[in-house]
């Protein structure tokens, strides 16, 4: 301990077999916050049993937590107990005091022993940084965002490139095994080549379904199959549902977006129409060739055409009249008899 070992130092200190500490140094105040009987009596019990397991006195680690009990000559009841390298000596907690390594070695006739110093490079913090939880949550963002795009985008391949990108270096961040490791990985690459396959053939959904199922199983495995995974991926496709509704509105305003979609429309004005033409059968005539009650078919000139009686029965072989026209709705009433003149 070299300078201080408080609440999560104290119980990381206790869970050594064997503890020195530096001069001036101190070990305890691990009363929890906030302080309520649950947490005091969880955390005092996890105290107490690590202590007990690695040769330590239950009773002082109890009193590093509950300050209720407090710990006779160190801590009246009421105060927290907080220890320093002397009396922690005194209290056999520590095994004695030493400013250096050599000097701590030498407490265990051990000073002769050979020292070998290994410091951090820039591969040790990169990986420091891919393990951040804000930086998972970002990856995990930018993996679902990079899907959903691929699929608006209708499937050129840059999604999947991208998220099979930030899935390694997930991966690369991770604690596995190496049998474990290959078989995430499996994983992953058979979700993104599920959710190809379904860009490539869509409708089928079995596709679909599988990737999905298997992308968010393998994210929670490299993610370290724990509660924090689950918050990480919560976080990660909230963030990503808002990152592509953002960036979604711009795309067909982005360069890169024209040349990946198709411009040319078929609109009215360039001589394209939904549907047929019925404007011209307007006040034209014809005959019904079947009942309309109300709708029914006629025939105009050589053409049949689906009519509606405006209003009234019409019967068979009925001289009508096209008296409206609304879009393919032709609507029809009976031509008004003539009489001669006498």
């Amino acid at each position: 301990v070299t300078s201080r070992a408080w609440s999560a130092g104290a119980l990381i200190a206790l869970s050594c077999r064997h503890i020195i500490m530096a001069p001036g140094s101190s070990i305890g105040a691990a009363e929890p916050i906030p302080n309520t009987e649950k947490n005091i009596a969880a955390l005092k019990a996890e105290f107490s049993a690590t202590a007990a397991q690695n040769g330590h006195n239950p009773g002082v680690a109890e009193a590093m937590v509950d300050k209720s009990q407090g710990y006779p000559d160190y801590a009246e009841p009421g105060k927290i107990l907080a220890l320093s390298d002397g009396q922690a000596k005194e209290l056999n907690v520590s095994d004695g005091s030493a400013d250096t390594l050599s000097e701590a070695l030498s407490l265990y006739s051990l000073g002769d022993a050979q020292l070998t110093y290994v410091d951090k490079d820039w591969r040790d913090d990169a990986i420091g940084i891919l393990q951040n939880p804000y930086v998972r949550t970002i990856f995990v963002a930018l993996i679902i965002a990079a899907l959903l795009a691929e699929i608006k985008m209708a499937g050129i391949g840059a999604g999947i490139a991208t998220a099979f990108v930030f899935g390694g270096l997930l991966l690369l961040s991770g604690n596995e095994s190496l049998a474990d490791g290959l078989k995430i990985v499996a994983a992953f690459l058979v979700s993104l080549l599920c959710i190809g396959l379904e860009l490539a053939s869509p409708g089928v959904g079995i596709f679909g379904l599988a990737g999905v199922v298997l992308l968010f199983g393998s994210l929670f495995f490299m993610l370290g199959a724990t509660y924090e995974a689950v918050y990480i991926l919560a976080g990660g496709t909230v963030l990503a549902i808002i990152l592509f509704y953002i960036v979604g509105k711009h795309l067909p305003k982005s360069r890169l977006f024209e040349k990946l979609t198709l411009k040319n429309r078929s609109t009215k004005e360039k001589g394209y129409t939904a549907q047929a033409d019925y404007s011209k059968y307007l006040y034209e005539r014809g005959k019904t060739i079947t009942i309309l009650r109300p709708s029914g078919t006629i025939r105009i000139g050589k053409e049949r055409v689906d009519a509606t009686a405006n209003g009234t029965f019409i019967g068979r072989d009925v001289i009508v009249r096209v008296v409206k026209v609304e879009g393919s709705r032709v609507v029809v009433e009976p031509e008004p008899e003539r009489h001669p003149k006498p």
